[in-house]
């Protein structure tokens, strides 16, 4: 699993870029959010900041005022330096917590949302980073008006940071979202496709803990490509086809690059739908999923994409269930999810271009 640290300046859109990450599917830790946790009323974080800045930064009900606290933080340095070290470590602490559920879940990228990422040091816990710049004169007007601020009260909030500019220096992925949404989002994309490749080919972080030996996809990688195109099988449950449908045309210029097999129906879709040159499976008396398994087990196909849906029952659980086992078997990558899907051929996409 990746980590990757997300961090920019002050209204460069670095929120606009997690949401979009999070309509990706992908996990997002937010460094905001946990702050706001750590300082809620009853907790130790709130305790001490009533005993450092007094009552009056808090609301009746208790609640911080965060307005007001913000005022005193932005113009006065100290300040800043005094509740930084009574936040930042318990938001450190719910961070380093939310890598490890994501990476026991089987995560391929975790993504740290961090506003002060350079400012703490926490970049040095990142695999790697991203960096959301924006021209410094719309980064002044966004601030006016998402805050109401007077140019000179945005321009004291763009000050109490690190400078951006330096930022995008030590940054290894950058987005400038100083043009449209549309923009932005391209440039988001293609980062997170060239992440996914990485995770992939990090065979140490893909095998399982404590197996041996080389995994499917390093054995791959050992043996060169073969003289023809890499084979992949296609399958989905009913339940997944949307998803199987959005796969292939996120990955078309990948797969049209290899000789597809799918189940029926399946293959219909991609056929019509995407527009991939597919072989699909006749219909006889042995279902698709059987006729696929065979196909594995005579080493006529190098990878298999299968969207199933694991809380629905199927009539034909025993085929599934041999389908799997004649992958393990035979050492044939396989995919029964979304992301694993996608990481997967973003890695047969590289190895591809690696042998050619």
């Amino acid at each position: 699993m990746l980590v990757v640290g997300l961090t920019g300046g002050i209204a460069s859109g670095k929120s606009t870029t997690a949401n979009y990450l999070k309509e990706l599917g992908f996990v997002i830790l937010d460094a905001d959010q946990y702050a706001r946790d750590a300082v809620k009323p009853g907790t130790a974080g709130w305790q001490e900041i009533m005993e450092v800045f007094g009552p009056e930064y808090f609301h009746p009900n208790g609640e911080l005022n965060r307005g007001k606290l913000g005022q005193l933080i932005f113009q006065d340095a100290a300040a800043r330096k005094r509740l930084n070290e009574i936040v930042h470590p318990k938001v450190i602490a719910m961070i380093e917590q939310g890598i490890q559920t994501a990476e026991q879940q089987g995560e391929a990228l975790v993504f740290v949302d961090v506003p002060l990422l350079y400012e703490i040091g926490l970049d040095k816990r990142m695999d790697t980073v991203i960096v959301v710049s924006v021209d410094p004169e719309i980064q002044l007007q966004r601030l006016q008006q998402r805050d109401s601020l007077s140019r000179e009260e945005a321009q004291r909030r763009v000050d109490s940071q690190m400078p951006l500019a330096l930022k995008v220096q030590q940054a290894e992925y950058v987005v400038d979202n100083s043009g449209s949404i549309e923009e932005t989002r391209s440039q988001v994309k293609k980062i997170v496709d060239k992440l996914l490749a990485r995770s992939a080919v990090d065979m140490d972080k893909m095998r399982k803990n404590g197996s041996q030996g080389n995994s499917p996809l390093e054995l791959k990688r050992d043996i060169g490509k073969p003289d023809r195109k890499w084979r992949v099988a296609l399958i989905a449950h009913d339940e997944k086809k949307p998803a199987m449908l959005k796969l292939a045309g996120g990955f078309k210029e990948i797969l049209s690059r290899f000789d597809l097999v799918a189940t029926g129906t399946t293959g219909k879709i991609l056929r019509e739908e995407v527009g991939l040159e597919i072989k699909r499976m006749q219909s006889g008396p042995y279902g698709g999923d059987q006729q696929i398994g065979a196909m594995v087990a005579d080493d006529e196909v190098d990878l298999v994409i299968f969207l199933r849906d694991p809380l629905t029952a199927q009539p034909h659980e025993p085929d599934i269930t041999a389908l799997l086992r004649v992958c393990d078997v035979h050492n044939v990558p396989l995919a029964t999810n979304e992301a694993t899907a996608a990481m997967l051929l973003l890695a047969f996409g590289e190895l591809d271009r690696e042998n050619d």
